[in-house]
């Protein structure tokens, strides 16, 4: 505390020491300061050069962080706009495969739905073909026959309303709601036959 004292002090006496600067005459001003910074003691001089010395170091440093602090904005700019180019790329590419994996779940639908009207369909003509070969009660197995149809026409109608767009499934609706009441009223045909 008394060596920084003793420099404050020191610091005081000494600019008070200094003669007032005149704008007329430059070259006195100049010579007067150098006068008296050559009367000044040893240790003030080198105070003074510290002092100059430490007063350019942060002014260089302070330069030199101004300097890196652009560099880092100038470098965040460009790695922030690298980052929003990736994102929309992710974005993009996620929606791209999104709307494959959704084409691809609607081909594995439609395929399922194909494999399965077509057992339905090959079970049922099997069935039928039995009944045609050996047609002991004509009568009673017309009306068998026309209770099977219901199985395939079912069957093909499902799978053509998941092929063909969603205005074509109103026309298969109406099929579909036609030969239910044919093979209801062919049952009602069927018990009274049998009964």
């Amino acid at each position: 505390i008394n060596s920084i004292t003793s420099t404050t002090i020191d610091e005081t006496t000494m600019f008070s020491q200094l003669p007032p600067a005149n704008d007329d005459d430059d070259d006195s001003s100049n010579h007067a300061a150098n006068n008296a910074s050559s009367n000044l003691p040893w240790h003030q001089k080198i105070s003074r050069a510290l002092h100059l010395t430490i007063l350019l170091t942060l002014s260089a440093t302070t330069f030199l962080l101004f300097l890196q602090t652009q560099a880092i904005s100038l470098r965040l700019s460009s790695t922030q706009s690298q980052l929003q180019e990736l994102q929309h790329k992710l974005e993009t590419s996620t929606q791209d495969i999104e709307i494959q994996v959704e084409k691809q779940h609607d081909l594995t639908v439609i395929h399922m739905a194909g494999t399965f009207a077509l057992l339905s369909c090959l079970i049922s003509s099997f069935h039928m073909t039995a009944h045609l070969r050996k047609m002991n009660q004509p009568s009673v197995q017309r009306k068998i026959l026309a209770i099977l149809w219901m199985s395939p026409i079912y069957a093909v109608t499902s799978f053509l309303s998941l092929v063909f767009p969603p205005s074509a499934e109103g026309y298969l609706d109406i099929l579909k709601n036609f030969y239910e009441s044919y093979v209801i009223y062919q049952f009602l045909s069927f018990l009274i036959a049998v009964l």
